[in-house]
């Protein structure tokens, strides 16, 4: 089945996935001394001394910061643009930021849970979407997911609801369309509001090069915009596409298919990952390798799990238990297994833990770090 997951706002650590800085940016990266972090270049050349309790990677010119228990943002000079008020902050996407607070400053906070409401800043720090929606997700395709009332919708960048809270969960858009689900049943709604695509599926997927699976008596089809089935229902499970390719589950196997149903990848493993970067991980005899879209196997399957390529590397799992490490598309381990959590690699760094303690790397391995 599709792991199907909330995408609620929890962002108060620094261990989440990186998201690629501006390429018209300087690329700077967060360093810990410490407790404290600031900015340093790809020499460890000091930009920024380290300050805050917390500070995130630049995304479109701010970063997202912490100052005492409290979020704002700053420049790569660490000049406040966005006031130290709220209890968490995500970083700007599509020159939105969401944020969240209980409107209680840190000397009035007591040990009980408090009400946090969300709503979204633009890059001068106004509140363009007031602190009103119980929970949000990011902006994508110029829409956000929002909680109201106990139920899901969506709203544009001015704020105006395009799809009322009336739904049991709400996704991001993916391809022009997003998920919803209403009680038990899934379908999709598009960028006018409409519920295009009724809410009859026993599970569902993203859309992704305009298909998108769903699942309905049991077997895994796949659907275009308009609802029609493309590819009929004869899978136990199914992903989304990604680089031309889905998995799929025949007779208790994976393989892939393409966007004519076609079989590419024979069924045959007991678990696959989406293509990424032209490499996809595959599980067989207990262990993850790689392969290419012809099947070809790149990477010999002998890791307890791998991730998904991207920048040029992929996390793996130690075989003896060793932790994470890293490899590059030859399969070499580039970084040894030592890591306790990790990060993609985007823009050459990776945020990794280790010993209970968080920094970044570069795709050498060299940390960015001082304790």
């Amino acid at each position: 089945m599709i792991k199907q997951s909330l995408l609620s706002f929890i962002l108060l650590g620094l261990f989440s996935v990186i998201n690629a800085q501006n390429s018209n940016e300087d690329i700077l990266i967060p360093f810990r001394k410490g407790t404290k972090w600031g900015f340093v270049d790809k020499n460890k050349k000091i930009v920024l001394e380290p300050k805050f309790e917390n500070l995130w990677y630049l995304q479109e010119g701010l970063a997202k910061a912490q100052k005492g228990l409290k979020w704002g943002f700053v420049d790569k000079f660490g000049k406040t643009v966005i006031k130290f008020k709220y209890d968490a902050a995500d970083n700007f996407y599509e020159g939105l930021a969401l944020v969240k607070s209980s409107g209680i400053d840190d000397e009035d906070m007591e040990e009980e849970d408090v009400s946090e409401m969300c709503g979204f800043v633009d890059k001068t720090g106004k509140e363009v979407i007031l602190l009103k929606y119980e929970d949000a997700v990011r902006f994508y395709e110029g829409f956000a997911a929002v909680k109201s009332g106990g139920k899901w919708g969506f709203i544009d960048k001015m704020g105006k609801e395009i799809v009322p809270c009336k739904y049991t969960y709400g996704f991001q858009f993916s391809d022009g369309m997003a998920r919803v689900k209403q009680g038990k049943k899934w379908g999709f709604v598009d960028e006018t509001g409409n519920e295009v695509i009724a809410c009859k599926y026993e599970d569902a997927g993203n859309f992704s090069s305009g298909l998108a699976p769903v699942k309905l008596n049991g077997k895994w089809s796949f659907i275009d915009k308009s609802g029609k089935e493309i590819i009929p229902p004869r899978y136990e499970d199914a992903r989304s596409f990604s680089e031309g390719f889905a998995g799929v589950k025949l007779n208790g196997k994976w393989g892939f298919i393409d966007k004519s149903g076609k079989d590419i990848i024979l069924f045959k493993y007991e678990d696959v990952k989406p293509f990424s970067e032209g490499m996809a991980g595959f599980k067989e005899n207990g262990k993850w390798g790689f392969f290419d879209k012809t099947g070809k196997k790149l990477v010999h399957q002998k890791y307890d799990d791998v991730g998904q390529f991207s920048d040029g590397m992929a996390s793996v799992e130690s075989i003896k238990g060793k932790g994470v490490g890293f490899i590059d598309k030859t399969g070499k381990e580039v970084i040894p297994f030592q890591y306790e959590s990790h990060t993609q690699f985007t823009n050459g760094i990776a945020f990794v833990k280790k010993n209970d303690k968080g920094g970044y790397i570069d795709k050498k391995g060299t940390t960015y770090w001082e304790d």
